[in-house]
């Protein structure tokens, strides 16, 4: 999707040391807190650390949310038009499957013209608690996440409805 509108401008909002990267070449490469122009490559090496992340996974969600900050607002600059069929041809391949057609996303991207991702695109975390559990389906007994059902019952309500 970022090579698909030739890059994006990506705020990191604290440092990232590449641990895991997909790239040998950018292993341990740390990112300061900033703004960076990323193309593709880069902004999946970001999206995928959590190892070195103070939140770990949080952390990793937070980069993520970034990223699709980045990507909306250039698909939603004028002079990025001519990208829009081929990022929404890319959406199909990574993010979700749709029965709608490409002239359909066109015409819904549009009608967002006056969306503004720093403004309008939020980010809830629902509390959590880490047990080590049985799965049924797995038949073994790992990590696991466990949200509290009145804690997601208040953020719909105080943000959804």
């Amino acid at each position: 999707m970022v090579d698909a509108v030739d890059g994006i401008e990506m705020n990191i909002p604290f440092e990232v040391k590449l641990t895991h990267p997909w790239y040998a070449e950018n292993k341990n490469k740390v990112i300061n807190p900033g703004t960076y122009s990323f193309d593709g490559k880069m902004v999946t090496e970001v999206v995928h650390e959590r190892y070195s992340l103070k939140n770990g996974e949080y952390g990793r969600q937070k980069l993520q949310e970034e990223a699709l900050k980045g990507v909306a607002k250039k698909a939603l600059s004028p002079s990025n038009i001519t990208n829009l069929p081929s990022l929404v041809k890319s959406i199909d391949d990574f993010v979700i499957a749709t029965n709608m057609s490409t002239t359909d996303m066109l015409s819904l991207g549009m009608a967002a013209k006056d969306f503004n991702p720093d403004k309008q695109f939020t980010y809830h975390q629902i509390p959590d608690e880490g047990k080590k559990m049985y799965d049924d389906i797995l038949k073994n007994t790992n990590y696991q996440l466990v949200i509290d059902q009145k804690k997601i019952d208040e953020i719909v309500s105080a943000n959804f409805q």
